[in-house]
């Protein structure tokens, strides 16, 4: 899947502040599905993308017609298709593989390179690691720890693609009542139902004003 995103990031921190958010909660945790669903099939999952057999090609200052500026991050599988990363993709994906596969808290990060440019690190609480610059020089960073013990994954391989069944983060019951942690005073309101519906994407309901929410069913059709 492809998501494109036309956004106003204003220049300075902000900017890197954007970057490291798209990075945390979009590149990062889609690798993780991808790594979790290849660990539980017993694929082999490198530790660095180094060891995908990738080049590493920096990130170009590409504009649109407009003028605007263009930042591409790839996810696991499109960088293995593409061939290459930046160092962007490397901090998403080697981050990512520290979470699933060790059970190392990260978080990416943006750091500003010059007037107008950024570069991908990852924190971890007793270190910082530089993917790309570990790939440049020919080393990787020894863990301290084991693979974790694999348990159970919400996400499988079937027919060559990745299916994760997660908990939603708010959705509604058949009765039209909220479970939603994220939202306090939601949880438990009551939204007067219209229509249920199934797909093998997902439950919906339609709701009386008109919008749709999801659905958790308690009890499937």
């Amino acid at each position: 899947m492809i998501i494109i995103c036309h956004l106003c990031v204003p220049q300075g921190e902000s900017m890197h502040q954007t970057l490291t958010c798209y990075m945390n909660e979009i590149v990062k945790p889609d690798n993780r599905r991808v790594i979790a669903a290849m660990l539980q099939d017993g694929q082999h999952v490198p530790d660095t993308v180094g060891e995908l057999g990738l080049r590493y090609v920096p990130e170009q200052h590409v504009t649109s017609d407009d003028g605007e500026p263009i930042v591409k991050l790839y996810g696991m599988a499109a960088m293995v298709t593409r061939g290459q990363f930046s160092c962007g993709d490397a901090a998403g994906y080697e981050a990512a593989v520290l979470e699933e596969k060790y059970g190392i808290p990260t978080l990416c990060q943006s750091v500003a390179q010059g007037d107008d440019d950024a570069h991908a690190v990852i924190v971890t609480r007793d270190r910082v690691i530089d993917p790309t610059l570990n790939f440049l020089q020919g080393r990787r960073d020894q863990l301290r720890t084991k693979p974790l013990q694999r348990t159970p994954s919400a996400c499988i391989i079937e027919n060559n693609r990745v299916i994760c069944e997660e908990e939603m983060a708010c959705s509604i019951d058949e009765r039209g009542l909220w479970s939603c942690p994220a939202l306090p005073g939601l949880t438990g309101r009551r939204e007067s139902v219209v229509s249920l519906h199934d797909s093998k994407s997902g439950s919906w309901a339609k709701i009386k004003n008109g919008a749709v929410v999801p659905v958790k069913r308690r009890y499937r059709p």
